[in-house]
C-alpha cells in the first residue's frame, strides 16, 4: 500500500512537470559571488602628494558634482590624503573627495615667503591677479616710489584695478614696483628686517658740464638732494652726506622737486572726476611717471584776478592770498602743481630750455596779465616766469614764493614770515 502511494505521487508529480499552466519551482543557484573577486578600487586621478598648499589651480571634476559646471578654480587651503579644500575667488571655501577630480592645473604657485623692510609679505604681479579677492588689503608701490593700499578688485597679466577708498584706480604691470600685504606679518621679527633709513633726497638737480677736450657734448650729472632754498641766482641744497651746498642757476639743466604730500590721498583724489571752471585749464599729471609727481588739479591762466589785459593784485600776504582764493571756491596752488603746470616735460622755462629775453616780463614792473603771448607753456598757463612773484603751499603749508622775473619754472624762494611786497602776487588752483 505504501508502495502504490509512492508511485501515484510521482506520477503526478511529473504530470504537473509538464502542464505549462502550472508555476513551475526554480531551483537556487549556486552562489557566484563567492567564485568573483571584488573590484579594486578606483585610484584618484590627482594625488595630494602632487598638490601645493597656497598654490592656485583649475580643476575638472567628474560630470555632476558641482551645480556650476564640471570645473573650479581658487587657492588650495588645506588637504588631506582624500580630501582637499578650495578658496574660489569672492567664494567661500569648498571640500570635495580627490576621486572626484579628473585633472588639476596649476595656474600660480604658492606665494614666495618674502618679506619687505616693513615685514609685509610680498607678492608677484602674477601672484596677486591670480588670487584676486584673498590677498585682502595690499600696499601697492610704483616705480615712480609711490605707494597706496586698496583692495585688488580685478586685473589681468597686464593691468590690475585696485579700489582705493571707494575709487578704482588702474595701474599697468610696468609700473608696478612692488605688491605686498598691508600689515606686517606678526610672526616675523620686524625689527631684525628693518634696514636703516637712507638720508632723504627727494630732489633732483642736472648739473650742467663742459664738453669734452674734442667739442664732444658730456651729459649733465645728476644730483639727488633736498632742495632748501632758491632765488633768483642760486639753489641751495642739502646733500646726501647731510653737507649744505649751492649751485648757480645757470649751470642747472633741470630741476625736480618733490611735494611731501600722502600719496594714498593724492591717488584717491586723482581718481575722482574733476570739472574745470571757466578761465582754468586742467594740469593732470598721471601716476607711475619717473621723477614726477601725481596729481590732477584746475589752474587759473593768469595771475588773480584771473583776468587777460588786467594788473594782477600784489601786495598782499600769503595768508591774504589764501583767503582771496577761497571766497572764489579756490585755493593757493602747492608748489608741485605750480612747478608741472609750467612745464609739463621739466623743461627750465615754460616754453623750453633755453632763455627767451623776450618771451616774459623780466623787469621789476608788473604788467598786465597775458600781455606777453609767448611766456607761455603748453598748457596755455600765461605769466608763470615772469611779471610778478607768485605765492604757493610749500609741504606742511610753508609760505614759498614761485615765479616772478629771472626765474626759472623749479625756482623756490622761502619766505618763512609770509609778509607782502609790492611785487608778490599769486594765481589760484581747484582740485577734489
Amino acid at each position: 500500500m505504501t508502495r502504490t502511494i509512492a508511485s501515484l505521487l510521482l506520477i503526478a508529480t511529473a504530470c504537473l512537470a509538464q502542464d505549462p499552466t502550472v508555476p513551475q519551482a526554480t531551483m537556487p543557484m549556486p552562489d557566484q559571488s563567492a567564485q568573483t573577486p571584488a573590484p579594486a578600487p578606483a585610484v584618484p586621478a590627482v594625488t595630494a602628494a602632487s598638490l601645493q598648499i597656497g598654490a592656485t589651480y583649475s580643476f575638472v571634476l567628474q560630470p555632476g558634482v558641482l551645480t556650476t559646471g564640471d570645473s573650479i578654480s581658487g587657492v588650495l587651503s588645506e588637504k588631506t590624503d582624500s580630501t582637499i579644500i578650495i578658496e574660489p575667488v569672492g567664494s567661500s571655501p569648498v571640500t570635495f573627495n580627490l576621486n572626484l577630480v579628473l585633472s588639476s592645473t596649476m595656474t600660480a604657485p604658492p606665494p614666495h615667503d618674502s618679506l619687505n623692510v616693513k615685514g609685509c609679505k610680498v607678492f608677484t604681479y602674477d601672484e596677486a591677479w591670480h588670487r584676486l579677492g584673498v590677498l585682502g588689503q595690499v600696499s601697492v608701490t610704483l616705480t615712480s616710489g609711490s605707494s597706496f593700499v586698496g583692495m585688488i578688485s580685478s586685473g589681468d597679466s597686464t593691468d590690475l584695478t585696485i579700489s582705493v577708498g571707494g575709487s578704482p584706480v588702474t595701474v599697468t604691470r610696468e609700473i608696478v614696483a612692488e605688491i605686498a600685504s598691508a600689515k606686517p606679518v606678526q610672526k616675523k621679527k620686524v625689527a631684525e628686517l628693518v634696514k636703516p633709513k637712507p638720508p632723504e633726497t627727494p630732489d633732483t638737480l642736472w648739473i650742467i658740464q663742459p664738453p669734452d677736450s674734442n667739442g664732444t657734448a658730456v651729459p649733465p650729472i645728476v644730483v639727488p638732494c633736498h632742495v632748501v632754498s632758491s632765488n633768483s641766482t642760486n639753489y641751495t641744497v642739502k646733500l646726501a652726506d647731510g653737507q649744505s651746498k649751492q649751485y648757480k642757476l645757470t649751470d642747472v639743466s633741470r630741476v625736480t622737486i618733490k611735494e611731501e604730500a600722502s600719496a594714498d590721498e593724492q591717488l584717491q583724489r586723482y581718481a575722482k572726476s574733476l570739472n574745470c571752471p571757466a578761465g582754468t585749464v586742467l594740469s593732470d599729471l598721471p601716476p607711475g611717471v619717473p621723477d614726477k609727481p601725481f596729481f590732477r588739479v584746475c589752474v587759473d591762466k593768469y595771475e588773480y584776478p584771473n583776468q587777460r589785459d588786467v594788473m594782477p593784485v600784489t601786495n598782499v600776504s600769503f595768508e591774504q592770498a589764501d583767503s582771496l582764493c577761497q571766497t572764489v571756491g579756490k585755493r593757493l596752488c602747492t608748489a608741485d602743481e605750480w612747478q608741472w603746470s609750467c612745464t609739463q616735460d621739466g623743461s627750465m622755462y615754460p616754453y623750453g630750455n633755453k632763455l627767451d629775453e623776450d618771451a616774459c616780463n623780466r623787469t621789476m614792473n608788473p604788467e598786465p596779465s597775458g600781455t606777453h603771448l609767448k611766456c607761455a607753456g603748453k598748457l596755455g598757463v600765461c605769466d608763470m616766469t615772469g611779471n610778478v612773484w607768485e605765492w604757493v603751499a610749500d609741504a606742511g603749508r610753508k609760505p614759498v614764493l614761485m615765479g616772478g622775473p629771472l626765474t626759472k619754472c623749479q625756482t623756490k624762494t622761502n619766505s618763512p614770515d609770509g609778509s607782502a611786497r609790492p611785487a608778490f602776487g599769486f594765481r589760484c588752483c581747484k582740485s577734489n
